[in-house]
């Protein structure tokens, strides 16, 4: 359910309780409610909101997409992250750093792997808010349309939170657990203006 607020600002919550979160249509820091207002964002709040079923249309509607995907391809992230900004969408990224860069930069090692364990984390809770996810999966090394150990575990954090799932390119055949996901294929980058 949305609630458009006198000031202009349409809310929805998006959700079961006790999980529920509320989204805004404009960037704010806070939102003034009339008594009324206040009234039914607490009840959809209190009530729980089912999640919406059909993705498709989620996702056409123009809400949010987190990109996910190997670090190699930082480049491509920001040209995927520009073309969906375009298009209306709000896109979230992980980190844009390179590990090596990270990894030189900290202390030591223990320091390198809670900086990162802090960045998964991040990067999930991003994805857990999202309504979709984008993988990158490009080549990487002889490697084709790539998909590491940690762009595998995003995809079943967004598979276990109910997101549409769309990837770059077609994952390796081998890879039967995605497949088994039906993921939407964009069939590569110069596709993402039409396949979103």
């Amino acid at each position: 359910m949305e609630i458009k607020t006198r000031s202009g600002i349409c809310v929805s919550v998006r959700g079961s309780s006790p999980s529920s979160v509320l989204f805004f249509d404009k960037p704010v820091r806070a939102v003034e409610l009339t008594s009324e207002e206040s009234l039914q964002v607490g009840s959809l709040l209190i009530r729980g909101v089912k999640a919406e079923s059909d993705t498709k249309e989620k996702i056409s509607s123009g809400r949010v997409v987190t990109i996910c995907g190997s670090m190699k391809f930082l480049e491509e992230m920001k040209e995927a992250k520009k073309i969906l900004e375009k298009k209306g969408y709000m896109v979230k990224v992980p980190p844009l750093i390179d590990p090596a860069t990270l990894k030189a930069n900290s202390e030591d090692e223990k320091d390198f792997l809670r900086i990162k364990h802090e960045m998964m984390r991040r990067h999930m809770e991003n994805i857990r808010t999202s309504d979709a996810i984008l993988v990158m999966n490009l080549s990487k090394g002889k490697r084709h349309n790539y998909i590491g150990v940690n762009t595998l575990l995003e995809i079943g954090a967004a598979f276990e939170n109910g997101k549409s799932i769309f990837i770059l390119n077609e994952p390796p055949k081998e890879m039967e657990e995605i497949w088994a996901l039906k993921p939407n294929i964009v069939r590569g980058i110069k596709n993402l203006s039409t396949c979103f």
